[in-house]
């Protein structure tokens, strides 16, 4: 996984980012996150050095570069960086049983920074994930509005594939609980088969829930889009998605954009 997308490549993914990010903006109810792509295997996005690294433990402290602070010291750390390179990306780490509420508070002073890209990383060795999380809401008196319905105005309800992890990691996958991979697997690509370029994943977790089984969901949700999209390049071009041209891979992922939004833990 060694090529790079071309800048003209990269730069039509952000512009096609910027409408789901005005739209988590909006919301302000609740975090949203908007994801970006990975790639596929041969056309993976281009990676940059990660700027910081954050290990988080569970007691909330988190550790970077042998240095301990609390998630409100982090302005020392990020800071510098920023400087030199306005989308610094943050890797956040921690073991499979950190409870997400911890992962958020970091999450949160993060977002006081605009330190917005973030790399979610298990210390388990799964493939991490890349996110944008959107500046917070101007106003922290903001009414909240009911998830998943009022979170997406103008989004239909049936578009609207609703994941959730409640604080004992047990799964509900769409319209009841799961736990068997495939089966979600089989069910998240039946829905965006469906759905297309309309479909949205919307996902939420307790505070309670680990780490681990957010870490997990997101690489099945990143699954379900790359088959999905294989598939796709198989009936619009009759090749596998290693096979496409820059402009055909780009075509499939106007067909198949990736919708996965994320909010903030209850509890």
């Amino acid at each position: 996984m060694s090529k790079s997308k071309s800048p003209l490549s990269r730069g039509l993914r952000v512009l096609w980012m910027l409408p789901l990010v005005c739209l988590a903006i909006g919301l302000q109810a609740r975090t949203v996150y908007v994801p970006t792509d990975k790639g596929s295997e041969n056309n993976p996005v281009q990676e940059i050095p990660d700027a910081v690294v954050l290990n988080v433990r569970a007691d909330g402290s988190v550790e970077s570069g042998g240095k301990v602070y609390t998630p409100a010291q982090l302005k020392d750390l990020i800071a510098p960086h920023q400087a030199g390179q306005p989308q610094t990306t943050v890797t956040i780490m921690a073991a499979d049983d950190v409870p997400m509420g911890v992962i958020d508070d970091v999450k949160t002073e993060l977002r006081k920074l605009e330190s917005l890209k973030v790399r979610y990383a298990s210390a388990s060795g799964q493939e991490g994930t890349t996110r944008y999380m959107p500046p917070l809401p101007p106003s922290p008196t903001a009414k909240k509005a009911n998830y998943p319905d009022e979170l997406f105005p103008g989004v239909k309800r049936e578009n609207i594939f609703v994941v959730r992890i409640n604080s004992n990691d047990k799964i509900f996958f769409g319209d009841k609980p799961r736990q068997d991979d495939e089966e979600m697997l089989r069910a998240g690509k039946e829905f965006l088969r469906k759905r297309g370029n309309k479909a949205l994943f919307a996902l939420t977790v307790d505070r309670g829930t680990s780490y681990g089984a957010y870490t997990h969901i997101q690489s099945l949700l990143w699954q379900i889009y790359e088959e999905v999209r294989a598939e796709k390049a198989h009936e619009t071009y009759g090749k596998a998605l290693s096979e496409l041209s820059e402009e055909e891979l780009q075509n499939i992922y106007q067909m198949i954009p990736m919708s996965i939004f994320e909010a903030g833990p209850k509890g």
